[in-house]
């Protein structure tokens, strides 16, 4: 993929707080899933950016977790960042990846024994 082309696009931070404005914790952000309009998805990378709770203000984004691209690595976020790397296949448009949707989950993580 190296020297192709390359699209990118990043999600608006998505802060993880219940209803009633207080923090989850104990959280995993669950591998996205990806609908493709057309092309491959060997052609699109996706990185998740965590971030912790916020020490100046509530509501807010706090210090960087990591940057990964198994979003069960992040422990703990508060918010995420999605980022999408999008290359064109310069032998065949048509591998290019055009994407509908994408959904990603959130869980709480088992108990640590």
């Amino acid at each position: 993929l190296f020297g192709s082309s390359l699209s990118s696009a990043a999600s608006t931070p998505y802060n993880l707080v219940s209803d009633d404005g207080s923090s989850y914790t104990n959280l995993v952000v669950q591998t996205s899933t990806t609908t493709l309009l057309s092309g491959s998805p060997a052609n699109i990378q996706i990185l998740y950016e965590g971030y912790g709770v916020s020490d100046v203000a509530s509501g807010q984004i706090g210090p960087l977790l990591g940057i990964v691209a198994d979003p069960e690595q992040l422990l703990n976020p508060q918010s995420i960042v999605v980022r999408f790397f999008l290359y064109l296949d310069p032998g065949n448009i048509g591998f290019t990846p055009q994407v509908d949707s994408i959904s990603i989950g959130f869980d709480e993580a088992p108990p640590t024994p």
